[in-house]
């Protein structure tokens, strides 16, 4: 994302908490292989979508998911536990 590239991204586990489906990337089912190859089919014959995709990305990815804020996010997490 950093690349700012568009990602396939599973429905289910914590990337959905930061990415959005057909905002970042394509969301596929977990385990279908079809809906991944579909995904990627997809990235790869649509250059507009690609590029679209790509650009949001790479803004989330600077913008977010810096490392700086993961370690402000880790940080916080642990105060929080202790």
């Amino acid at each position: 994302m950093m690349a700012g590239k568009p990602i396939i991204f599973s429905k289910d586990g914590g990337i959905t908490d930061v990415v959005t489906d057909g905002a970042h990337g394509l969301a596929v089912a977990p385990g279908d292989t079809q809906s991944v190859s579909s995904a990627l089919e997809r990235l790869l014959t649509d250059a507009t979508l690609r590029e679209k995709l790509g650009a949001a990305a790479g803004q989330l990815a600077n913008s977010q998911l810096t490392w700086a804020s993961n370690a402000q996010n880790m940080t916080s997490l642990f105060q929080t536990a202790l």
